[in-house]
């Protein structure tokens, strides 16, 4: 299974936070999973297709990401696991060795702010983020975990209006796991991002951070101009680290009609995978 064929099911005209779209990227992937003798688990929750609530509400706690609960809308499910490896009992890394959850998610484009007081869905391209599920699910399918390690793939929804998707996985994740995260890989130059966060900056930690930096082919960023799927996740002691693809320190066509398929670099997503996949021997080995 190349990124290719796994970006084909991802060109509908619009995969905005809890649209009938986004539910059929869904789909499609879920039943991509299934073809291949995989059982993926959905996790139900509530999601809006509008960040505007997120800009102008209260902050609390410290938090970059806003503890107001979703509106009624229909919500993507968060979680979409495929088992890899023998004797897996559950859909992410068992007690032996922290395992890996590879992510990003649906549709974790990156955003532009609005105008004060507007309220607009947010689109899913060809960048932003069908090039970061592309790249993940391929990675997930292809991947040989070793002995005492279980892979895992999440594809998460509505994380443009305040990674819904992602706060929905934290209570099945396992201790100990890893997250590494693919978001707008499809054209520029590849980074690995050192900690994300807006008003306050939260830094990654851990050995995906600690490989990545031993392993050539992408620069570091202290990412500050929105957050990731990974944000909430980290907030809660995970080691995470995601990849991402930038031109003048902003991702590609981010949230413009100009991200469609047509834009992508092939060159860019096929370096992206051969990243990933160094990362994971790298980590495998002990960093």
């Amino acid at each position: 299974m190349s990124w290719h064929q796994v970006l084909a099911l991802l060109r509908l005209p619009h995969r905005g936070s809890a649209t009938p779209l986004e539910a059929e990227a869904f789909r499609r992937l879920r039943a991509l999973l299934e073809e291949r003798g995989l059982a993926p688990a959905a996790i139900p929750f509530r999601g809006v297709p509008s960040y505007g609530w997120e800009l102008h509400g209260p902050r609390g706690h410290g938090q970059d990401l806003l503890p107001l609960p979703p509106r009624e809308g229909p919500g993507l499910p968060a979680g979409l696991f495929g088992q890899r490896g023998p004797g897996l009992s559950g859909p992410l890394p068992g007690p032996h060795r922290p395992g890996l959850a590879l992510g990003p998610l649906l549709p974790p484009p990156g955003r532009s702010p609005p105008p004060p007081g507007a309220f607009r869905p947010l689109r899913g391209g060809g960048n932003g983020n069908g090039s970061g599920v592309a790249v993940a699910t391929a990675l997930f399918l292809e991947a040989e975990s070793p002995p005492g390690w279980r892979l895992g793939l999440a594809l998460m929804g509505c994380e443009e209006v305040g990674a819904l998707g992602a706060k929905a996985l934290l209570p099945h994740l396992p201790t100990g796991a890893l997250v590494l995260n693919r978001d707008n890989v499809g054209r520029g130059e590849l980074f690995y991002a050192e900690g994300e966060g807006m008003l306050l900056f939260f830094p990654y930690r851990g050995s995906l951070l600690e490989a990545a930096r031993k392993t050539p082919g992408a620069r570091p960023v202290r990412y500050r101009l929105a957050y990731f799927d990974t944000l909430p996740l980290t907030q809660r002691g995970f080691s995470c680290l995601t990849l991402v693809c930038l031109e003048g320190g902003l991702p590609p066509d981010w949230h413009w009609p100009t991200d469609t398929f047509a834009r992508l670099d092939e060159g860019a997503l096929e370096g992206t995978l051969n990243y990933a996949r160094s990362l994971l021997e790298r980590v495998f080995q002990g960093a």
